[in-house]
């Protein structure tokens, strides 16, 4: 799996580091699960407006529509 940074020099992400660490851990684990064994998996840090942002992107195969309004119920899984 290729993972392909876009880190923009001077942005602050203000988060407990443990804690985003760890968001950021299961992200990429989830995405490198997603793609099943190869593909590419984008993580950017960048400024919108006035915020530091982060985004993890995978380009697996997605979610099904009729699961979509299920992903943030507690201990739901598609695995």
């Amino acid at each position: 799996i290729q993972v392909e940074m876009d880190l923009h020099p001077g942005v602050v992400i203000r988060a407990d580091a443990d804690q985003l660490a760890q968001v950021l851990w299961n992200l990429l684990r989830n995405a490198a699960e997603a793609q099943d064994g190869s593909g590419r998996i984008d993580v950017a840090v960048y400024r919108d407006d006035r915020r530091g942002c982060v985004r993890v992107r995978d380009h697996g195969p997605g979610i099904p529509p009729d699961r979509i309004d299920r992903i943030f119920e507690p201990f739901f899984t598609m695995k």
